[in-house]
Order: C-alpha cells, then sequence, then structure tokens
C-alpha cells in the first residue's frame, strides 16, 4: 500500500511550488474554514497484494476551494479557476518528484474534475479525481 507516502508527497511537493504560494495544502480533508485551500483525499487503492509490491494503482481526489463575499458570483468562480489552474500547472512536474523522494515511477491521468453543486456563494469547491499508476523503480 503506498496511497498515505503518495499523499504525502504530492502535499509536500506542492507546497513548493510558487504558482500556489499562500495556498493551503491539506493531506486529508478539514473542518476549518480556510481558504483557498487544495484538500487531498485518498479513494482507493487497487492492485494490493501482500507478495507483490512492487505496483500498484491509487484514486486520489483533489478539492479546490475558494471564497469570495463579493455579489457578482463570477468573481469566486475566477478564484477557483485560477487555484485549478495554479494545481493543474503544478502537477505536469510531480512524477519526477514522486520518483526522487519516493522510487516510484507513475503515470498520472486526470479523471474529470466536478463541481461541489452543494456549495452556495461566498465559498464554491470541485473535485478532481486523479487516477495514479505506479510501480517501484
Amino acid at each position: 500500500m503506498n496511497w498515505w507516502p503518495i499523499i504525502k508527497n504530492l502535499q509536500d511537493y506542492l507546497q513548493t511550488q510558487t504558482g500556489l504560494s499562500g495556498i493551503t495544502i491539506i493531506a486529508g480533508g478539514t473542518d476549518e474554514h480556510i481558504y483557498p485551500r487544495i484538500e487531498i483525499l485518498w479513494d482507493e487503492e487497487n492492485g494490493v497484494d501482500p507478495h507483490k509490491k512492487d505496483k500498484g494503482c491509487i484514486t486520489l481526489w483533489i478539492d479546490c476551494w475558494a471564497e469570495n463575499n463579493d455579489p457578482e458570483v463570477a468573481t469566486v468562480y475566477d478564484l477557483l479557476y485560477e487555484l485549478q489552474i495554479g494545481f493543474f500547472n503544478a502537477l505536469k512536474e510531480w512524477p519526477k518528484f514522486l520518483s526522487i523522494e519516493l522510487n516510484l515511477a507513475a503515470k498520472v491521468t486526470v479523471g474529470r474534475t466536478v463541481s461541489d453543486g452543494g456549495t452556495s456563494r461566498p465559498i464554491t469547491g470541485s473535485r478532481t479525481i486523479l487516477e495514479i499508476e505506479w510501480r517501484r523503480k
């Protein structure tokens, strides 16, 4: 099982990215009202075999949250969009960091990004599904 070391590695990596400066990055969820923030949540890990620990696949949820009290809804959408763009730009180079830090080769695929339709202003959010196929180098 590698889901927790991979989540911690992604958190550490994102915290070093200048495009995400000022953004709170949390491994796991929180009830605290901290905005803007990115939460990295574990969904599932496939291929867990006690006899073969050299490869697997995990699914992570990346929740992005933004807040703005402006009466114009587009203002908070602009903030959420910029947060998502910062995350996706950082994600491009993360597999190299994962390789160096955890000695894992990884293929990272974005499954989809969905709105958190249950939120209402001044807070809005989204969830991005990441599929990570990893193997030991």
